[in-house]
């Protein structure tokens, strides 16, 4: 059967000088800005893309310094697309302050390598959270309320390490919203809401208060901060409606308060030598 010449030339393997022609229309097109950002945003997808799966497959088969290296980069990603859509904070005295709180507890981190960094972003809600890699984020009002404590902003540093710590993050909420936003690219510019739509249990929010006043005790902070901090929140809470809508994700503060109170008195117990029956005369 003969084609008339135009089908016939469908046909055909295209080869370089058809590549050639097809590209230099797209540049004609685009503009070469454009086409060179074209290629740009394909091999951001693609290395995205890679990290992830390097992830799940390290996260099942790797040791603990291949699991953490996979992790990081997949955090790092993730980390770019916040601030991507939200701008850190420019006031570099914020940044520093959190730095210096969250290196004084990562050195109190015992016996694992992974490595932690933390942002300030500028948004006007409260709100702090984690990602794997150990990507500590918090937003500027979170320091407006709690800076002139340097304990009570520290427990909230301590319990977004604490998810990362017990693996909160991996096991919960992020496997999915990373596989969404990561993998398909029109969900990129829903990352955050995604992310932070998705809570914790109520028994891991509850554990990572636990860890984080543990944490904080062996970096050296008071651990009754946390319940300082825990205070402050409740009687901010009508101050501040951006407060309201992260407290709800958490337990009751009520619970929280008194779970952290009980157990700063049993760790206050055991840190104070108890006296013996006195010898007989």
């Amino acid at each position: 059967m003969n084609f008339p010449v135009p089908l016939a030339l469908t046909f055909r393997t295209v080869g370089w000088p058809e590549l050639l022609v097809m590209l230099a229309f797209l540049a004609l097109l685009l503009g070469p800005r454009r086409l060179g950002g074209l290629g740009r945003r394909f091999g951001e997808f693609f290395r995205v893309k890679l990290h992830v799966i390097q992830w799940l497959y390290w996260s099942a088969t790797g040791n603990e310094a291949d699991q953490l290296r996979a992790e990081e980069r997949v955090g790092q990603d993730i980390s770019n697309a916040f601030t991507g859509q939200t701008p850190l904070e420019p006031d570099e005295s914020k940044q520093e302050l959190i730095r210096a709180l969250g290196g004084k507890l990562s050195e109190a981190v015992a016996g694992t390598q992974r490595r932690f960094h933390f942002r300030v972003l500028a948004d006007r809600d409260f709100q702090a959270f984690a990602v794997p890699g150990g990507f500590i984020f918090v937003n500027r009002p979170v320091l407006d309320h709690l800076q002139e404590s340097p304990g009570e902003l520290a427990f909230v540093l301590a319990h977004e390490m604490s998810h990362v710590i017990e693996r909160h993050t991996l096991e919960r909420h992020l496997r999915d919203a990373i596989l969404d936003a990561v993998l398909k690219p029109w969900l990129a510019g829903r990352l955050v809401s995604a992310v932070l739509a998705r809570g914790y249990s109520r028994e891991q929010e509850l554990d990572a208060d636990a860890e984080a006043v543990n944490l904080m005790m062996r970096a050296g902070f008071a651990p009754e901060s946390a319940v300082g901090a825990l205070e402050q929140m409740a009687r901010l809470r009508d101050v501040d409606p951006t407060l309201g809508r992260y407290l709800g994700s958490h337990p009751p503060l009520a619970d929280r308060i008194a779970a952290a109170q009980a157990l700063c008195a049993s760790m206050r117990r055991r840190a104070t030598p108890q006296r013996g029956p006195a010898p007989p005369r």
